[in-house]
């Protein structure tokens, strides 16, 4: 069965593969909880909620793995 975790495992590795980092599957596994923490923030207190500092986490997290973050959809 797919999860999400597999999703973040998949995209980590496609990252690792064009720059290599130290722990790939620590960094995918941080991604998947801070999605996770968002899902349930959304649930309970709406997007304006602590949800929205979750794209912000994501990015300080993959640039402390050495790694550019990805653009803004916006």
């Amino acid at each position: 069965m797919w999860t999400p975790r597999d999703l973040f495992r998949d995209l980590v590795g496609e990252l690792h593969a064009g720059t290599p980092f130290d722990d790939p599957d620590a960094v995918a596994d941080q991604l998947s909880s801070i999605a996770d923490g968002m899902y349930g923030s959304v649930q309970a207190l709406g997007p304006t909620g602590p949800a929205r500092y979750g794209p912000a986490c994501a990015a300080m997290l993959l640039d402390a793995a050495g790694l550019p973050a990805p653009r803004s959809r916006a």
